[in-house]
């Protein structure tokens, strides 16, 4: 199931959606020490190292955007 197949039946017609998501690092090296310096617990890493991989990259947003047309 897309995205906005969820989402169409809970919009207004020309209602605004916000999709957000942050630009994550793009090498590995950085992401490694961003994640060696947050914790030392393991759980807290593996949440954290997740948390810093794109759900959407923006050729993604792009099509959501235009299969919404």
């Amino acid at each position: 199931m897309c995205i906005t197949d969820r989402i169409k039946p809970v919009s207004k017609p020309n209602s605004g959606i916000l999709i957000r998501d942050l630009f994550r690092p793009v090498a590995q090296v950085t992401i490694n020490v961003l994640v060696d310096n947050i914790s030392n617990n393991y759980h807290q890493k593996k949440l954290f190292r997740d948390s810093l991989h794109p759900v959407l990259r923006i050729d993604e947003v792009n099509q959501l955007i235009s299969s919404v047309d």
